[in-house]
């Protein structure tokens, strides 16, 4: 599954195809947005990722909607509408973060902390 940027004049929509159906779950101008949002993902205004592993996608990024802390991953077994935390990767102050299958049921996370003077990288083990 790839996401799907499509401008379409000022509007822009993510979309994802899995087994030949597409199906748009973010659009601008959705409630009252500009730019699209995801449901029910919180997060201060910092860079985060997504990865599809199988059937689920997993997001990584900052928890604390106030500052830049709380690294969390997240899954969503229903393509984005709804999330539940699966580990804390990290407690204090992190900020950008990328994501990584590394082998089947295995991800890894290369991520900022300490104020931006680290950078981190860390293997998670994902329940099947």
């Amino acid at each position: 599954m790839k996401p799907r940027w499509c401008i379409l004049g000022l509007a822009m929509r993510v979309a994802f195809t899995l087994e030949g159906q597409e199906t748009t779950l973010f659009k601008s101008g959705d409630l009252g947005y500009a730019c699209f949002r995801i449901p029910a993902l919180a997060t201060p205004m910092c860079q985060s990722s997504i990865l599809r592993q199988g059937n689920k996608l997993y997001h990584c990024g900052p928890a604390d909607t106030a500052t830049r802390s709380r690294l969390l991953l997240q899954k969503s077994e229903n393509f984005g509408q709804s999330w539940e935390p699966v580990e804390m990767i990290w407690m204090g102050s992190a900020a950008y973060c990328d994501v990584v299958a590394v082998a089947p049921g295995s991800m890894g996370v290369f991520y900022e902390r300490q104020g931006y003077s680290e950078m981190v990288w860390t293997q998670v083990v994902l329940d099947p």
